[in-house]
């Protein structure tokens, strides 16, 4: 059997001696108490075990150091910068060695992350202050939303992910589904084309052309009239160019389509609004169910890499997309302008 005799205990710090009853994990092979093992019920460590990595003379706890990611809890080995897990930054407590929190009950060292601008009344608000916020918003990476791991969402959902994890658990724990999202209400369609949404996309854009054509017929109806009193009549007939008379407007009709094109445009507007309340409910289904899709059922910790992958191509957003919806609108507008225009000539 090893000799253990000096290596810290990575559950109560403490040092063993050769009178301790010493258990190895049959994972990685760290080392406990064996009274230490019984009260966790598990490893230290068990969180690696994914990772495939065992556990080496180093790994313990204790020497003033952090040994344990303060975001996700993820143990790290001695000297790390950076979760491997996370890719929060690690930093070195200052207090000497030893030193432990008068709360924790162990012989760990308080883990604050340095220089947080908030200070520290507040439950929650260390996390503003470290790196990783923006990318989990203080989730646990490992914590699960209906079934799936906050860090593989963080991964699909690429850009602001730390806005959407903590609003996706709350819904999660909560069961509410309300959840408004301003980006949604304020750009429309194009949101949920940016975020890969195209269903909703769709829908919406639909919506929009539907209450786009009457305005196009009551501007049609308005044409002339329109080119009369602003002088552009005048100049189109001086260049030979035979327009159609003001006199030929049916008001009744213009006023008819410009009833249903208020009406189509407060449709639109609303289905936009109703729909933005729901939005963050709606991209959380999206996600779990796109990362449903391409999770394998067993996940060899070999092919993680190439699972995260997947969902980094699959997820994330689509400025083309956004760039061809664009590009659809302005080619409405100018097919409406063009038949408006030469429906006016004779």
């Amino acid at each position: 059997m090893a000799n253990y005799v000096g290596v810290r205990c990575p559950v109560c710090s403490k040092k063993f001696t050769q009178a301790d009853d010493v258990v190895v994990c049959p994972v990685c092979g760290a080392p406990h108490h064996r009274h230490c093992y019984k009260l966790e019920n598990k490893c230290a460590f068990e969180k690696e075990h994914i990772t495939g990595k065992n556990w080496q003379a180093g790994d313990e706890s204790g020497d003033g150091e952090i040994r344990s990611c303060h975001v996700c809890n993820i143990r790290v080995p001695k000297g790390a910068l950076f979760c491997s897990v996370c890719g929060a930054k690690l930093t070195v407590s200052k207090e000497p060695p030893g030193r432990a929190d008068e709360n924790s009950g162990g012989g760990q060292t308080e883990k604050k992350p340095a220089d947080n601008p908030y200070g520290w009344d507040f439950p929650g608000m260390e996390f503003m202050s470290d790196p990783s916020f923006s990318t989990y918003g203080g989730v646990d990476p490992e914590e699960e939303i209906s079934g799936v791991p906050a860090k593989d969402l963080a991964k699909y959902i690429d850009a602001n992910s730390g806005y959407y994890l903590p609003r996706f658990r709350h819904m999660f724990k909560t069961g509410g589904n309300i959840s408004p999202n301003f980006a949604a209400l304020f750009f429309g369609f194009f949101y949920y084309f940016y975020r890969k949404m195209y269903s909703a996309g769709f829908v919406l854009f639909g919506i929009y052309v539907l209450s786009v054509i009457p305005s196009f017929f009551y501007t049609r109806e308005m044409y002339p009239l329109i080119l009369q009193q602003s002088g552009f009549a005048a100049l189109f007939e001086s260049m030979g160019v035979g327009m159609a008379s003001a006199d030929s407007v049916n008001i009744a009709a213009a006023e008819y389509y410009g009833s249903i094109s208020s009406v189509a445009q407060f449709i639109h507007f609303a289905a936009g609004a109703l729909l933005s309340l729901f939005c963050n409910r709606l991209y959380m289904a999206h996600c779990i169910k796109e990362i449903g899709r391409i999770r394998p059922e067993n996940l060899d910790p070999a092919a993680i890499s190439v699972y995260e992958a997947a969902l980094a191509k699959a997820g994330g957003t689509s400025k083309g997309f956004v760039l061809i919806a664009a590009l659809a609108v302005v080619a409405l507008y100018l097919i409406g302008s063009f038949v408006i225009l030469y429906s006016s000539f004779y």
